[in-house]
């Protein structure tokens, strides 16, 4: 759950990877559209374009993320709790336990390495306002503080185990269109609620470096008005451009 920032963060959603399988059945129907799938191409990297397929579960879980990689990751819903497992390959690399509140939202979360524990806290109406790292030690690592304006969060900060601010962000959006990609489209609800509507612009300033980076988004919409590519330009140049279907 580190705060890293990646072409992926702000445009989209943190969908997980994988590889691809089809015997699957489709999730029920509901209010929501679930994402089915995802089509990465890194425009200036040279890496090959990346193919993600989603499942769920009969309520609308997320069960696997399944990479053109080969890589893969599965969820395993228990009472309070959801153990998350990394494969690359048929190798295990990553498992990490979630532990739910009693309003169903994470609240905590453990590394099983035991080197990272995280802490999490959110405002009355379900959105994460705060996310606390620590290490094995119960020593704390680092503190992430997220500001929402509108249903939308429009700042957040990372502070260092001193207490110093490492990053910073600013998050603008455009609100005559609904975000399509948030954690209930991805079947992930525990996690909290999304913004409500497309981030077109992130400024991610390294406070350490006194350095910004600015990320900027456009879309374009199916049939449904639900997000069907995003572009992301670094600096003004495209980086990624990422297609999505919906069951």
């Amino acid at each position: 759950m580190k705060n890293a920032f990646n072409l992926l963060l702000a445009g989209s959603c943190l969908l997980a990877l994988s590889c691809s399988k089809d015997d699957d059945p489709d999730p029920p129907s509901g209010d929501v559209a679930l994402v089915k799938t995802q089509v990465i191409g890194f425009e200036q990297s040279g890496t090959p374009d990346l193919t993600v397929n989603y499942f769920y579960d009969g309520q609308r879980r997320l069960t696997r993320s399944l990479f053109s990689s080969g890589d893969s990751i599965t969820l395993e819903y228990l009472s309070g709790q959801i153990i998350e497992r990394s494969y690359s390959g048929p190798f295990l690399y990553s498992e990490v336990t979630y532990f739910l509140g009693t309003t169903g939202l994470v609240d905590s979360s453990a590394r099983s390495d035991g080197q990272l524990l995280t802490g999490v806290s959110y405002d009355g109406d379900g959105y994460r306002v705060e996310l606390r790292e620590y290490d094995g030690g119960n020593a704390l690592v680092s503190r992430h503080v997220h500001s929402y304006t509108g249903g939308n969060e429009v700042a957040s900060y990372s502070y260092g185990h001193n207490g110093s601010l490492d990053y910073s962000q600013a998050n603008a959006y455009d609100t005559g269109h609904p975000n399509s990609l948030g954690h209930a489209a991805q079947g992930q609800a525990y996690l909290g609620k999304s913004s409500a509507n497309v981030n077109t612009q992130v400024v991610r300033t390294d406070h350490s470096a006194n350095q910004s980076v600015t990320y900027r988004y456009e879309y374009d919409y199916d049939s449904g008005g639900r997000i069907a590519t995003v572009r992301t330009f670094i600096d003004l140049n495209l980086s990624a451009t990422q297609h999505f279907s919906y069951y």
